[in-house]
């Protein structure tokens, strides 16, 4: 029995430490939720692809003018994904021209509630690369991961959360496969790593 003791406290001691190391990322885990800055953008879940609905694409289309290409289709390339959640379905559109995105590849991006009053906007912003749609819930809603691109050696992710009335950025972190030397150099990393994350502090992830 003491012998299980000991055991039992060295086994307590390694998840401290375990926890301390992680700042305590093993406590979003264990409530069941999904760690935003650990989810791959490739495999992110978007919902089921469908067509842009008529009364959303009046509101979003791009004016040719505006569109560093003249086709008249550009201002009408949107991609749109249904993802529903319980008893609440959110429609995602995603800009898919020059007329929504920069050379880098990031686009502008909306999320719309739909219901039977019709489409109601919660969030319109830019600089989107991949998005995905998280289990975690704030307000009855899902929490979203927005990621953006800024070179080839570094990806910044957001957390995005519902606040009773829109999406509002909460926290974020960035993806990077370098880092700097004390002289003030950047040298290459073998694999990637997070740098900048403020969801650890006492932005985390609030249940």
């Amino acid at each position: 029995m003491k012998r299980l003791g000991i055991l039992a406290l060295i086994a307590t001691g390694l998840t401290l430490s375990v926890c301390q190391a992680r700042v305590c990322e093993a406590q979003v885990v264990q409530k069941g939720r999904e760690v935003p800055w650990e989810i791959d953008p490739i495999s992110a879940v978007k919902g089921t692809r469908i067509r842009v609905p008529q009364t959303i694409l009046k509101e979003v289309k791009a004016n040719p003018d505006d569109c560093l290409e003249s086709s008249a289709r550009e201002g009408s390339k949107l991609d749109a994904y249904r993802f529903v959640s319980g008893n609440r379905a959110l429609i995602a559109i995603w800009g898919r021209s020059s007329c929504y995105c920069s050379p880098t590849g990031n686009c502008t991006f909306w999320i719309y509630k739909s219901g039977r009053a019709g489409h109601v906007k919660l969030l319109d912003t830019g600089n989107v690369r991949e998005f995905g749609f998280l289990r975690n819930k704030t307000k009855g809603l899902p929490d979203i991961v927005l990621w953006s691109h800024d070179s080839a050696l570094r990806s910044p992710g957001a957390l995005w959360q519902f606040d009773g009335k829109e999406y509002v950025r909460i926290c974020g972190w960035e993806w990077t496969s370098q880092h700097q030397l004390p002289n003030g150099d950047w040298e290459d990393d073998a694999k990637p790593h997070i740098e900048n994350n403020t969801c650890v502090n006492d932005k985390a992830p609030a249940g």
